[in-house]
């Protein structure tokens, strides 16, 4: 069991990830900055399409949804939504689905015929059992669950009440579904305390204990000062999936005060909270960066994707303020009915959808056709790829020859090892060495000279002894890693895990 203090105690058993987008585990630097990096968008996207006339998707196909990646297969629950009357508006219910789909490689997706909701008169759709349907459906999967009837936890948005504004009128009521397969879904409660103007993004589970997230906006949410505000991040955490308290975290926001005459806000807004990725002791979150045209108009808003990171699952920042996770551009050519003289007045919409398989970060989104926020535009998913949590790297600065780095303090109650996830040019070398509590001490025996440079590129390499052995980290003491870095080096992660286990 190892130990982070990144904020608080974070004890976990699996690895622990120092991410270089992690200002908190790597809080100190010299001669280094921070380089962001962006995906790499799948050349057929978009890699799952809404349906053809007559089936559940036909309208739109949402990743308001999940991909997990279990016993070697993706798989993946999102929001089909059927063909809809044109004179539906934000004043009627909308149609909203969960439907399934599965892929061996994350790019070719199959809808399989489930044979469990008649939709149409057939059941063969892959609509999966769940009463009522819903929206922003969240899937947890949790394999060691002591009730194999509720492996799979999901909760979603029950309906849409009938839209009457902005107030506290407006009733959400999140459902709290569980599954054995997660194809058929049992309800276990409707926490009505949890419907305050929420529309639910995000289900993780951190330091043991159940998050759940969302955006809220004004009334129900107060900013610091009484600022004003749209759509806000928010977060509630429990011990148990059935049972949730009243009060939950304002986790992130984007209003500010601004130079603009006679304005307080900027227009920019959290859509959807964050999708949330927990790596153990730390949560990676993509969020809806929401631009809110001068004139208000839903028909001209437009969304891209922004990166935010968590030690604590609660509270959430930008490693680079006002960065661009994905941008809108090849989505605007996705749909079958995409026009060259369609607007950028697009949506992308992040799902719960991070998955890590060999060597690379998969990510899959949403994307709106032209329109804005309004329901006669379509959707289809897409994929995105990185280096393996190469979400950003530290790198000299560009006048520096060499420069440092220290860690948070860790304690070890096993085994494990060290692991480098970089990248190294011509003549570059990191050398390692870990250091007592206030970083003036060398912990005996874990010197530079005891331990080799490491000069090789890698996604996961060892570090190791002077002797070639792999390095093993000291148990029952506090200690950070200091790594000296010379030369072209991109540092994009490190992980302390047991050296004889891998873990990819």
């Amino acid at each position: 069991m190892y130990k982070s203090y990144a904020r608080n105690e974070i004890v976990f058993e699996d690895e622990l990830v120092l991410l270089a987008i992690d200002d908190h585990s790597i809080p100190a630097t010299r001669n280094l900055h921070l380089q962001m990096e962006r995906p790499v968008k799948h050349a057929t996207n978009p890699v799952v399409r809404r349906g053809s006339k007559g089936q559940p998707d036909a309208h739109r196909a949402s990743l308001f949804g999940t991909v997990l990646y279990i016993d070697g297969k993706f798989r993946m629950w999102y929001n089909a939504s059927p063909e809809i009357d044109a004179s539906i508006t934000l004043n009627d219910d909308f149609p909203a689905l969960i439907a399934y789909a599965e892929s061996s490689d994350g790019v070719n997706w199959e809808k399989p015929n489930l044979g469990l909701v008649e939709f149409n008169g057939s059941k063969a759709n892959n609509l999966v059992e769940i009463d009522g349907g819903g929206i922003f459906c969240c899937v947890l999967y949790e394999p060691e669950a002591d009730d194999p009837e509720q492996m799979y936890k999901m909760v979603l948005e029950k309906f849409y009440s009938r839209f009457t504004g902005w107030t506290t009128e407006r009733e959400r009521i999140t459902g709290f579904f569980t599954s054995p397969d997660g194809l058929r879904w049992k309800e276990i409660s409707d926490n009505r305390l949890i419907c305050q103007q929420l529309e639910v993004s995000t289900l993780y589970k951190f330091n043991h204990q159940y998050y759940l997230g969302g955006h809220q906006y004004r009334p129900t949410v107060a900013l610091p000062e009484s600022l004003d505000c749209g759509r806000v991040m928010v977060t509630w955490r429990s011990e148990r999936f059935d049972a949730w308290p009243e009060e939950r975290a304002i986790s992130f926001y984007k209003p500010m005060r601004t130079s603009k005459p006679g304005s307080s806000w900027d227009g920019e807004e959290v859509h959807m909270g964050a999708a949330v990725w927990s790596r153990g002791n730390v949560c990676i979150g993509v969020y809806g960066q929401w631009h809110t045209p001068e004139d208000g108009s839903e028909a001209q808003v437009a969304v891209d994707l922004g990166l935010v990171v968590s030690n604590d699952g609660l509270h959430f920042r930008e490693p680079a303020p006002g960065y661009s996770f994905l941008e809108r551009d090849q989505e605007k050519g996705w749909d079958r009915e995409a026009s060259a003289e369609d607007g950028d007045n697009i949506l992308l919409v992040q799902g719960n959808a991070f998955v890590n398989v060999n060597d690379k970060t998969y990510f899959w989104y949403t994307a709106s056709t032209a329109g804005g926020n309004l329901l006669s535009v379509h959707e289809n998913i897409g994929l995105a790829t990185l280096r393996r949590d190469g979400f950003g790297y530290l790198s000299l600065t560009p006048e520096a020859q060499e420069g440092s780095l220290a860690t948070c303090l860790i304690e070890l109650e096993q085994r494990a090892g060290l692991y480098l996830n970089v990248d190294t040019g011509i003549d570059s070398e990191i050398k390692v060495e870990l250091v007592r509590e206030g970083g003036l001490a060398t912990v005996p025996g874990y010197g530079v000279a005891d331990i080799l440079p490491v000069i090789d590129s890698g996604i996961r390499s060892c570090v190791s002894r002077s002797n070639g052995k792999p390095l093993e980290l000291p148990v029952g003491t506090k200690f950070a890693i200091r790594l000296h870095i010379r030369g072209p080096v991109k540092l994009y992660a490190m992980y302390i895990a047991n050296p004889f286990k891998s873990t990819m």
